[in-house]
């Protein structure tokens, strides 16, 4: 079904968004609850040091060097570490993060993605493609939260709408609109993503152990399960098992079997 909406000349929002899409009833919607709060502002008024991180040479994430966040690692409101990698703590070129930085996705795939800087993660680099910027006059976690929520995320499309690829700019982050509740609220936000963070922490502890546990049940802990660079099948094996992939034939399978 179709959806339009009537704007007045004086409402448009210069010669740059003529295109309709910016118009859509959801956002002009979502804009009217915005201000309906008697305190809000744009993002461009209490944001500053705003700039993307530097591409340096990288390496295995270890203990005794420095977490490395790249896009993939950039996720709704905490950042994963799925896949993070590391720089040397020798690296003079790395750009720093402190707690409370914002973290948003500059280009490609999930370009947008907005984490906040937590305290276990203070003192990391991040990537080119990774922009970074600070907030003055609320708690960044209370902004991290408003721009993962359902609102938060309407206004983003509506400003990101006209982008012809996938990148964002300064000017885009600039003209979000939020509202600016209580200190009570902004500070609940920040306590229970802090707490969220320490949970997550402590579901990974108690998993590896539960890990460790089951495998030295299963008398597995011990056992060299490496992958091997090659292995050798005669065509009759092949032929038998009616399977041609190499995996199939991988040797830690066979010692999983025997053991």
């Amino acid at each position: 079904m179709a959806v339009w909406s009537l704007i007045k000349k004086s409402e448009l929002e210069g010669s740059n968004r003529l295109d309709p899409e910016c118009y859509q009833p959801i956002f002009i919607e979502t804009y009217q609850m915005i201000d309906r709060i008697s305190e809000n502002c744009f993002l461009g008024e209490i944001m500053y040091s705003f700039g993307s991180g530097r591409n340096l040479e990288q390496e295995e994430l270890a203990a005794d060097n420095i977490p490395f966040i790249r896009t993939q690692n950039v996720r709704p409101i905490l950042i994963s570490d799925s896949g993070m990698s590391a720089i040397s703590k020798h690296n003079k070129n790395a750009i720093l993060l402190n707690t409370g930085d914002i973290l948003s996705v500059r280009v490609g795939e999930g370009v947008g993605n907005c984490s906040v800087v937590t305290p276990n993660y203070n003192n990391s680099a991040f990537s080119d493609n990774v922009i970074r910027f600070k907030v003055k006059k609320i708690n960044p976690f209370y902004l991290i939260t408003y721009l993962n929520s359902k609102y938060g995320e309407l206004v983003w499309k509506k400003v990101s709408k006209g982008t012809a690829r996938s990148l964002v700019s300064k000017e885009n982050y600039q003209l979000i609109k939020l509202p600016v509740l209580s200190d009570k609220v902004q500070n609940l936000c920040n306590k229970l993503i802090i707490e969220a963070t320490f949970a997550l922490q402590e579901s990974r502890s108690l998993y590896s152990q539960a890990e460790q546990i089951l495998l030295e049940e299963l008398r597995l802990k011990d056992l060299d399960l490496k992958d091997d660079l090659f292995c050798t099948m005669t065509l009759k094996e092949v032929k038998d098992n009616n399977r041609m992939d190499t995996e199939y034939y991988m040797p830690k399978y066979e010692k999983l079997m025997e053991h």
